[in-house]
């Protein structure tokens, strides 16, 4: 028997130590056994736990390439408004209003929140905290038996 083979099939996952004694012909109580000893069980978790880190590093790599992907260019238009501003030599409200939407649109590409969005943000966590904590306070459970009991105690 190609022991390593059919140790590293059921380390990589998908398949049951009974379908790989019926692949390679081996008795399941032999093969259980074989790999009990050689914690297959415990060396499939490690590998499964190793490729979810791998891909959530690689996935939180992507993220913060993005995040700073956008960083970038809400810099750059940031700065073209502000290059705009110093070229208007007059100041309409339509400029104005342009501009501060630009700046909100800037402002919500890069998560930033004001003191009154965060404060607002806490209060309603906080609300739900508190909510959470009174209905598990008023949680109650009654139990009635009635007839029944006289059946099952004979």
């Amino acid at each position: 028997m190609d022991w390593k083979k059919i140790k590293a099939e059921y380390i990589a996952g998908g398949i049951s130590y009974r379908k790989l004694a019926e692949r390679y012909g081996v008795p399941f109580s032999t093969l259980k056994e074989h790999a009990r000893r050689e914690k297959w069980t415990e060396l499939r978790e490690k590998a499964r736990h190793k490729a979810d880190t791998n891909f959530a590093n690689l996935m939180g790599e992507k993220q913060a390439n993005r995040n700073a992907k956008i960083d970038d260019v809400a810099d750059k238009l940031l700065d073209k408004i502000i290059g705009l501003l110093d070229a208007l030599e007059v100041v309409d409200s339509q400029s104005i209003k342009q501009c501060t939407s630009a700046l909100k649109d800037i402002k919500d590409i890069k998560g930033i929140k004001s003191d009154i969005d965060l404060r607002e943000q806490e209060a309603r966590i906080n609300k739900l905290r508190k909510d959470a904590m009174d209905e598990e306070e008023n949680t109650s459970v009654t139990v009635k038996f009635e007839d029944e009991i006289g059946k099952w105690s004979k």
